[in-house]
């Protein structure tokens, strides 16, 4: 029996299932994942046997299998699939072009917030002195900027949160009616996919980068809190030799020649 499958679900199955994607030319357009734990491959294949056991039963009843078949068939496995991701990506498939662009980058930025917060001191009121509106790490592209100097994110991540940032500011910033078939919002995502787009055309490719970057920043969130900074000692103790070298200078500061008002005097 030949399974019908919804072209979404497809996608959602390979994004899960940590396929990586190629252009014509056989480069990533998604930075390579790192190869799945050994522990974890049996769960693995046991959800991909269910993804198409599920297939084949949606399809026996005369339906097609869609991405909401997959979602409950990851949730049996209670893997990554966080509630806010799956929620959001619902709502970028039933906005306007327009809307999928600003709410899919807003999300991002939220995500990045989060993770320099989880990567900063565990200070509310520090974070928030550079992480609100008109502060030096409030836009959408200075948080990309600081993840990527602190080693938070890799160059490639980076790079398809510029694309996500470059699609937004093209529908933000001007008034005249955008789609993603529009041609300078359209070659961005045949750039980032390559000329094979899939099902969906231009505004797959955006929601697919949003859907695949927020898991990727969830994950870093979870290593950001492992190494998160800590705030130093108030007092800071100088070494021995630091120690004997200020006694010295104090020392000769209090025994000293005592410098004269006439000393200071210029002819």
């Amino acid at each position: 029996m030949t399974c019908i499958v919804e072209p979404e679900a497809q996608g959602l199955v390979k994004r899960m299932s940590n396929e990586n994607r190629t252009d014509p030319g056989g480069n990533p357009t998604l930075a390579p994942e790192p190869a799945i734990a050994p522990e974890l491959q049996d769960q693995a294949r046991a959800i991909m046997e269910s993804l198409e056991q599920e297939a084949k039963e949606v399809t026996a009843a005369g339906r097609t299998f869609t991405q909401d078949d997959a979602w409950r068939v990851f949730a049996r496995f209670n893997v990554g699939v966080p509630g806010d991701i799956q929620a959001r990506h619902a709502a970028l498939e039933s906005e306007s072009d327009r809307g999928c662009a600003l709410i899919g980058a807003a999300f991002l930025d939220e995500k990045l917030e989060a993770l320099l917060r989880n990567f900063f001191i565990d200070d509310k009121k520090v974070a928030d002195a550079l992480l609100k509106p008109n502060s030096p790490l409030g836009a959408f592209s200075a948080r990309i900027r600081m993840c990527r100097a602190l080693g938070l994110l890799s160059r490639e991540a980076c790079r398809m949160l510029g694309f996500v940032r470059g699609i937004r500011n093209e529908f933000a910033h001007v008034s005249e009616d955008l789609t993603f078939e529009t041609q300078k919002i359209r070659d961005p995502c045949v750039s980032m996919w390559g000329e094979a787009l899939p099902p969906g055309g231009a505004r797959q490719v955006f929601v697919r980068v949003v859907i695949a970057m927020a898991g990727r920043i969830d994950r870093a969130c979870v290593e950001a809190l492992a190494t998160r900074r800590v705030t130093p000692p108030d007092e800071v103790r100088p070494s021995a030799e630091a120690a004997v070298f200020l006694e010295v200078q104090r020392l000769l500061q209090l025994d000293g020649p005592q410098a004269s008002d006439e000393d200071d005097e210029v002819e």
